[in-house]
């Protein structure tokens, strides 16, 4: 597991982190996005998903379709998939970009 410095400069060896996201109204209407072009300036969003990233690829976690978390976006990838498995199922309608 990677090890990372807290804030006070102690040590850390992998740890987790349970978040609740607020979800809006079923069923999911209108387009869905297929890209998101993120640009993370801030140096804790970027630690954080470094640290999301390798802890993914450390417990060799994978995606919907069997590839290995890899990189920042199958990390991002990987939290919205898990998101989606414990909410309803009947979000999409089907896979085109709209519901």
């Amino acid at each position: 597991m990677a090890k990372t410095k807290t804030p006070s400069g102690a040590v850390e060896s992998g740890s987790e982190a349970a978040i609740t996201v607020p979800l809006g109204k079923l069923p999911v209407e209108g387009y869905l996005p297929t890209h998101v072009d993120v640009n993370l300036s801030d140096r804790s969003q970027r630690a954080t998903l470094k640290r999301a990233t390798e802890g993914l690829m450390d417990k060799g976690a994978r995606l919907k379709n069997g590839r290995r978390v890899q990189n920042g976006a199958d990390a991002v990838r990987w939290i919205l998939e898990e998101t989606a498995k414990h909410t309803s199922p009947d979000v999409v309608a089907n896979g085109d970009g709209v519901a």
